[in-house]
């Protein structure tokens, strides 16, 4: 289509005035306000259709040739690469430090980041009977009450 939402609004807002000033004089001024909001949205829709027919009736070229274009930049932006650069000895060095079990990254760089490991947590539900386990729910529901 030709132009953008602005040119509708612009039209919309056209409506919506002339509605107004033609209501005002035998309406009040909600119905007048009304009548002109239902002005603005039809003329806004219509817009759609002024736009679309316009589009369908003048030609446009599909693209401008600019003549004053410099030589160097004429196919910038046009071609996207998508060629990822070569890092088959960093993937090697990689793969021989892992199965070496060396681990020269953590050793270099004192700050790097160390995976947390937390101590593993032991059950003690087993080592007590049930009776003492009874007895801490029992204590527990006094408390909350």
């Amino acid at each position: 289509m030709i132009g953008t939402w602005r040119w509708n609004v612009s039209i919309g807002l056209v409506g919506f005035i002339f509605t107004c000033l033609v209501s005002i004089a035998k309406n009040p001024l909600p119905v007048t306000g009304l009548r002109g909001i239902y002005a603005f949205i039809a003329f806004f829709a219509f817009g759609y259709v002024i736009r679309l027919m316009a589009r369908l009736t003048i030609s446009v070229p599909d693209r401008v040739q600019r003549t004053d274009a410099a030589p160097d930049q004429s196919g910038k932006g046009e071609h996207l690469d998508y060629v990822t650069p070569d890092n088959g000895e960093d993937l090697n060095e990689l793969l021989r430090s892992g199965l070496s079990g060396k681990d020269d990254t953590a050793r270099a760089q004192p700050g790097a980041f160390k995976p947390l490991k937390p101590p593993h947590l032991v059950s003690t539900a087993r080592s007590k009977n049930p009776q003492e386990l009874a007895e801490a729910v029992r204590h527990w529901n006094n408390q909350e009450e």
